[in-house]
């Protein structure tokens, strides 16, 4: 872990080496890639803030859908347009249609939250699209459909067993996640509608169910 500091005297948490190894884009990852380019086609952006680049991979493949994009990183090392924190986003207000932050929030305190989906809204003119890692228990199963056409179909089933969520411990990395005792969904969709937004869709990605996207339409 890189302990240079950036913006507000905070560590990178992440090194760069981290996005470059074979093990990181792993086939998962690359459905929540395809699930942040589709919200944001959904949505009608022609234009997208994406903040925590990582591996860039979401960036060019939202440029090759002719969406400009503005990548605002934390880490100066991944050479992003701006490099600032998403808790001050160095960008006017109404910047571009969409902000789109996928598995950055985590990665402060959950304190944090609706003040950075305040700036995320502040930056954005239409829409901010955030995912959260989610911790919660998650079973799935795919199936073939048709006779002549064969289209996989995947269902995700979420329970809830008698057992307490456990408590998050901090790693070094996520401060905390969806589904843990402290944060469970309630408490998380209760700091996003407290922020100048109001969350339009929610969802666990069925083939990559650690990341739970929210979709939060700006109102003021």
């Amino acid at each position: 872990m890189s302990t240079s500091a950036l913006s507000g005297g905070m560590p990178v948490q992440v090194d760069t080496a981290h996005y470059q190894a074979a093990t990181y884009e792993q086939r998962e990852r690359l459905y929540s890639y395809v699930e942040q380019v589709s919200l944001v086609s959904e949505l009608g952006g022609q234009s997208v803030i994406e903040v925590g680049c990582g591996s860039q991979v979401v960036t060019e493949l939202l440029r090759m859908r002719g969406i400009d994009v503005t990548t605002v990183d934390f880490d100066a090392s991944l050479k992003p347009d701006v490099v600032c924190g998403v808790e001050n986003i160095l960008l006017p207000d109404a910047h571009a249609d969409i902000a789109l932050c996928c598995q950055v929030l985590e990665h402060l305190p959950f304190s944090e939250l609706t003040k950075c989906t305040n700036e995320l809204l502040r930056v954005c003119r239409t829409h901010a699209v955030i995912s959260i890692p989610d911790a919660r228990p998650h079973f799935g199963f795919t199936f073939m459909r048709g006779i002549y056409r064969y289209a996989p179909k995947h269902v995700g089933i979420e329970w809830h067993p008698l057992r307490p969520a456990q408590a998050h411990t901090f790693d070094g990395q996520h401060h905390w996640e969806l589904g843990k005792k402290e944060t469970p969904l309630r408490a998380v969709l209760a700091a996003f509608n407290a922020s100048s937004g109001s969350v339009t869709k929610h969802f666990r990605h069925a083939l990559f169910p650690y990341h739970t996207f929210f979709v939060i339409k700006k109102v003021r």
